[in-house]
């Protein structure tokens, strides 16, 4: 486009509108503005394509405002408004989950502009994030007075669309779905599936769910092909767990989720798919699905997933005013993406409209004194909460918006708590601790995650400001430190260690010859289902001091060696 300007014989309208796809495409929304209001400037006339263009790329942006100005522009300049650009509208209205700006859009559009396939679609799924079930239901109708074809796509924003009491409607659509042959009955959309499983969880409970899902996976199970040799370990990713069409891995914080994927389909060299994700600073419990997008593992698991029947908990450090211990709440508030930028959410009011819904629910660790000894904006001195999380809904950034929302931001978050570096915690303090599920042939599979080294140490830092409230420095300090972070590890780690040793030792069953533990999780389940959970514990004392003796060791030779630097650097 540069180009363009510098040669006037070589601009043209058909450039113009080539360089701001080109913007469109590179998510530069500025710059396509730039060159749809610089176009009259060089003779060039505007047209749809180019505002459909300068739209659509506004909208990847997240200038939900920026884009629906240009639908009003062309009216001004007299350009009829095409279905491209109406189309790009509506879906930035759905991204911006402002459904009743895409309903006005939809219902101002001109005579001369005749709804297709494509805007009934934008249409109806924006309705859907808005909940408006009967304005969806009824713009659905307007494909059969149009003759339009329903895609998968229309179904799915159809389904979405219907709440929990309006269950049997969403039902009732699936059926349709699969009766005019846009899904298999041998192997249903996992992802409508687990959105009708949801809805039925929420008007009927969970017993009527699960029965409902182990009919489905029947029908995913009955559709497997010959059992495939089980990937055992990967060079580059901790398994944590194996079950029927699925692998449990460690994810390290600083990575993406697609990240860990493509390594480990190349590690293993066979296909993988999606079922969930973490963000790139968490760490902790990630699922990968064995097969591909249509395999009937894949559909099963985002079946859960989508029904809300999975059991999935973090532990997160917050910084805001102390809280009690064992105190728990639930945070239901909706979230939108923030106007303007792309990569944040933000709390939307309930009276808006607007908005995602989701659900956060949190419990009370323990509590710390700050040890910078910061202050909030209102000039109290804060404090470090450490937090059990579960969510019952999967919005992007929802713990992390969740939490700031109500003054708790988590420590090392960049994004909604800048400039909250601190030595101490080089990353986000955030990790997926438990996961329950279960795998394709209905075996429950429980994981449970340790600690990063890195948080770890954290803890450690934690005890050394405690201690110092109580006056006790110095070399007194990094013992008494150390050795109560030794026993935070061992405490949890113990019943890893014990199961451990027991698969090291065990014996086959003299009557059917089989090993009794095959697992580290399973063998934990069951030592403390047949003699108790203190069973897990035996030989602690022994344990813990070995353990306390290393940290102790261990953090004082990090403390002389941070005193050394200091002396040389």
């Amino acid at each position: 486009m540069q180009r363009c300007s510098e040669e006037s014989e070589n601009r043209s309208t058909i450039a113009c509108n080539s360089a701001i796809s080109a913007c469109e495409k590179a998510k530069q929304w500025q710059c396509a503005l730039d060159l749809l209001w610089q176009m009259p400037e060089g003779g060039n006339v505007w047209d749809e394509v180019a505002f459909s263009a300068a739209t659509s790329a506004c909208g990847k942006a997240g200038r939900w405002s920026e884009a629906l100005a240009l639908l009003g522009a062309m009216v001004e300049v007299r350009i009829p408004t095409s279905i491209e650009a109406l189309s790009a509208a509506v879906t930035v209205c759905e991204d911006m989950s402002e459904w009743q700006q895409a309903l006005q859009l939809f219902a101002s559009k001109s005579e001369d502009v005749v709804a297709d396939e494509i805007l009934l679609n934008a249409v109806i799924a924006a309705l859907a994030e808005g909940g408006k079930w009967q304005m969806a239901l009824s713009v659905l109708l307007d494909f059969e007075q149009r003759r339009l074809h329903k895609t998968e796509v229309t179904y799915t924003a159809a389904i979405c669309s219907c709440g929990a009491e309006q269950w049997p409607w969403a039902l009732a659509l699936f059926a349709e779905e699969i009766e005019n042959g846009l899904l298999s009955a041998a192997c249903p959309n996992g992802l409508q599936a687990g959105t009708v499983l949801s809805m039925l969880h929420k008007a009927e409970g969970r017993s009527k769910a699960a029965s409902f899902a182990e009919q489905l996976r029947l029908i995913w199970h009955g559709h497997v092909q010959p059992p495939q040799p089980q990937p055992v370990s990967s060079p580059s990713f901790d398994v944590l767990a194996r079950g029927c069409g699925v692998l449990v891995v460690e994810k390290p914080s600083g990575l993406e989720s697609a990240a860990v994927l493509d390594s480990l389909r190349t590690d293993l060299g066979i296909p993988m798919s999606s079922i969930s994700r973490l963000d790139q600073p968490t760490s902790g419990i990630l699922p990968i699905a064995l097969g591909d997008e249509a395999a009937p593992a894949t559909q099963w698991l985002r079946a859960q997933w989508a029904g809300r029947l999975v059991a999935k908990s973090y532990v997160c450090l917050c910084a805001g005013p102390a809280m009690e211990h064992g105190f728990s709440a639930e945070l239901a508030l909706s979230l939108r993406q923030k106007p303007g930028e792309a990569r944040s959410q933000e709390v939307c009011s309930d009276c808006s409209g607007g908005g995602r819904p989701a659900r956060t629910i949190y419990t009370v660790l323990a509590s710390y004194s700050d040890p910078e000894n910061r202050s909030d904006s209102r000039g109290k001195a804060t404090s470090l909460n450490l937090l059990k999380v579960r969510i019952l809904t999967g919005r992007k950034h929802q713990i992390r918006v969740h939490l700031a929302s109500i003054g708790q931001p988590l420590v090392g978050d960049k994004l909604y708590r800048p400039g909250c570096e601190v030595d101490w915690c080089p990353r986000m303090f955030l990790h997926c601790r438990r996961l329950d599920f279960l795998d394709l042939e209905g075996r429950r599979i429980l994981v449970k995650s340790r600690l990063p080294a890195e948080l770890a140490v954290a803890t450690y830092d934690q005890f050394k400001s405690i201690y110092s409230g109580f006056g006790i420095k110095g070399n007194s300090n990094v013992v008494a430190s150390s050795f109560t972070a030794g026993l935070v590890y061992s405490v949890i780690t113990m019943p890893f260690e014990s199961a451990k040793n027991r698969m090291a030792s065990q014996k086959p069953d003299p009557e059917t010859g089989k090993l009794p533990y095959r697992g580290t999780m399973q063998t934990i389940q069951a030592v403390a289902g047949k003699e108790g959970a203190a069973a897990l514990y035996n030989g602690f004392m022994p344990y813990c001091l070995r353990c306390g003796g290393h940290t102790v060791l261990m953090f004082f030779a990090v403390e002389e060696l941070q005193k050394w630097y200091r002396k040389v650097a």
